[in-house]
């Protein structure tokens, strides 16, 4: 209620108005980071936003890029301290922002494990590509990361026809992309 009086030399006037001010809720930015350490490039940093009466945000991950999502997964390409900054805002146009700093560390480290068999498929090529994620194991790939490079080592026995036999062996040097 708005109660207004006005005065001048002959009355007095009272004006009074309901319902004029509109109070808007505000955004309140809050998030957690399922670990505040990741090896780079391959492990995801996986957010949970925990912001209240928010209908948009804007994510900045401290490394240059950024995301519109609710929930966004992230992958840290380098080394280094990472702060994370998020911007909840609402229909109102009420926005909060949350800047943690240094809340997340990029560590580079590698390991590479090799099976010890796989199943090629028969019925068809796949051109050398490998799904990771895949249950499929179609494909002698090493499970790695944290590699640039690495070599693979081969050796074969053969016996011809004509009960020869020779061995031979060597490497072929694969560069990940």
């Amino acid at each position: 209620t708005l109660t207004t009086y006005g005065f001048n030399q002959d009355s007095q006037d009272i004006m009074v108005q309901e319902n004029i001010i509109e109070v808007y809720p505000s955004a309140v930015a809050a998030f957690a980071i399922t670990s505040d350490e990741v090896i780079v490039p391959g492990q995801p940093m996986f957010t949970v936003n925990l912001s209240q009466f928010a209908t948009s945000y804007e994510w900045d991950f401290g490394d240059g890029t950024t995301s519109t999502e609710e929930n966004p997964v992230h992958y840290y390409q380098n080394e280094g301290l990472f702060t994370i900054q998020l911007v909840a805002n609402n229909q109102y146009n009420c926005p909060d922002t949350l800047i943690r700093y240094d809340v997340v560390e990029g560590i580079a480290l590698g390991s590479i494990e090799f099976p010890n068999a796989f199943t090629p498929n028969l019925a068809e090529g796949n051109g050398g590509s490998y799904d990771p994620q895949s249950f499929n194991n179609d494909i002698f790939f090493p499970f790695h990361y944290g590699i640039e490079t690495y070599v693979y080592a081969w050796k074969a026995k053969v016996r011809f026809l004509d009960g020869q036999e020779i061995v031979e062996s060597g490497d072929v040097t694969l560069l990940i992309k």
